[in-house]
């Protein structure tokens, strides 16, 4: 409680809307109810920032919109190119895709040469999107 008692009290504050100081070891906030709110703390909670970083943030809903993003750029980008060389242009003025950071996530490694979006990339004779 020392340790991390400013985030159990801004969290209790925000998502139940208890005052740690004034509602503790009441009927309205029992120390085992404390314990439970503790424990199942959103993963948005800043306790659960706290300890586990910011990615905590990252569900799996949010690792998947972002992949959906990214899809969206490599398609814009192969669009983009196609489009530009039907015209007789020889450059794609849709600049390369980056995938959206995430956390624990390396960026800066080639993606993989045989599948998906890449492949369509190569099929469709633009150069690959690397990561």
């Amino acid at each position: 409680m020392a340790e991390h008692g400013n985030d159990i009290e801004s969290d209790l504050l925000r998502f139940w809307n208890l005052d740690l100081i004034a509602d503790l070891g009441t009927p309205r906030l029992t120390w085992r109810r404390l314990g439970v709110l503790i424990e199942r703390a959103p993963d948005e909670s800043a306790l659960a920032r706290t300890l586990a970083g910011e990615g905590a943030l990252w569900t799996p809903e949010r690792h998947l919109l972002a992949g959906v993003i990214d899809s969206l750029g490599v398609v814009a980008y192969l669009l983009g190119g196609t489009i530009v060389t039907l015209g007789g242009a020889k450059d794609n003025p849709v600049p390369h895709p980056k995938p959206i950071e995430r956390p624990g996530i390396e960026t800066g490694k080639p993606a993989a040469e045989n599948r998906g979006l890449m492949q369509l990339a190569r099929k469709m004779g633009q150069k690959p999107v690397t990561q």
